[in-house]
């Protein structure tokens, strides 16, 4: 205890200081486990749009490698993560705004400004 200097480890070694001291404990290990309870569990799949066709697809967590992910119909790696908004649009997220710019002409679905996708007729 003399790491913690004298006043420090007087109240640590006192029967007061070591109650507040397991108060507290207790209370940051309750936060922590209300926090961990109450947070969604990760889902297993990640929906992608297609640049070229824009259908959107649901693929398994565990087959991504590398971003753009082949397109299951096509064959070609035409397929960026999208997330659905609460107002129902559906777009693709900034960071891959380097990515949708190296498509160049492949790219007919998204705005390469907003990064909305634009439904497929």
């Amino acid at each position: 205890m003399w790491l913690l200097g004298g006043w420090m480890a007087g109240v640590l070694t006192s029967r007061s200081g070591k109650v507040l001291l397991a108060s507290v404990l207790l209370l940051g290990a309750g936060v922590l486990a209300y926090w961990n309870l109450s947070r969604q569990p990760i889902s297993s799949r990640v929906n992608f749009v297609c640049v070229a066709t824009g259908q959107v697809f649901a693929l398994d967590r565990k087959e991504i490698v590398v971003y753009p992910v082949r397109n299951p119909k096509t064959g070609e790696d035409t397929l960026l993560p999208c997330v659905k908004d609460a107002d129902g649009v559906v777009r693709v997220s900034a960071r891959y705004g380097a990515l949708l710019r190296e498509m160049g002409a492949k790219n007919r679905y998204v705005d390469p400004e907003t990064f909305v996708v634009r439904p497929p007729p």
